[in-house]
């Protein structure tokens, strides 16, 4: 017969350690965006992505390749992948249009994601870039932010002569000009809704 365990404090105090290893190890990013601002706010309440999908959300977020035959370009889309992806899953609760119909609506989101996790170059993730950027409200940015992207190159542009470094610049100026700490606490979309009416003018 099988031996029944009696919790203890000893064992919930271990088990709850393992726990928060496998989740750090599950939501773990390179070193290399220890200074994303997005980083802080993953495991934070009441983000657009809802409760029920914890990052990285069925996408592979891993270390940036090494080895023989890796460029310095495949490291740096790697890094630029994962540093969108924990972006997106920061986004607070309002920011963007989660509802059933709306542009970020689950399906929409899940095929963005795997568009960003399969991006091979500047100009496919710079398209998944501009993608999330125009979905955003614009009540949700800093008012800094949105005088610096109205300087940047327009959507077709910024795909059409994508570097690494230009996709570099949009997604640091995205994570720094993103209010992750405003929350729209009873997830209405009116607040988006207006938001959005500025931001497409």
């Amino acid at each position: 017969p099988s031996r029944v365990v009696e919790p203890s404090e000893n064992n919930l105090q271990v088990q709850e350690e393992l726990m928060d290893k496998l989740i750090a190890e599950r939501e773990s990013t390179p070193p290399a965006l220890d200074n994303l601002i997005a980083k802080k706010y993953i495991r934070t309440r009441k983000r657009a992505r809802g409760s029920d999908h914890p990052f990285p959300l069925g996408t592979t977020v891993s270390q940036p390749p090494t080895g023989p035959g890796v460029s310095s370009e495949d490291e740096a889309i790697s890094i630029l992948r994962t540093a969108l992806l924990t972006i997106e899953a920061a986004l607070p609760l309002g920011s963007i249009d989660t509802s059933q119909h709306g542009v970020w609506r689950p399906e929409a989101a899940a095929y963005w994601r795997s568009m960003v996790q399969n991006s091979t170059g500047p100009a496919y993730l710079m398209g998944c870039v501009v993608l999330l950027e125009d979905s955003l409200s614009s009540l949700w940015m800093y008012p800094q932010a949105k005088h610096l992207f109205a300087c940047l190159p327009r959507h077709w542009k910024a795909i059409k002569d994508a570097s690494v470094s230009s996709v570099a610049v949009r997604v640091w100026l995205l994570d720094s000009g993103i209010r992750y700490n405003h929350v729209d606490g009873g997830g209405n979309t009116n607040s988006y809704s207006a938001g959005r009416r500025r931001h497409s003018r």
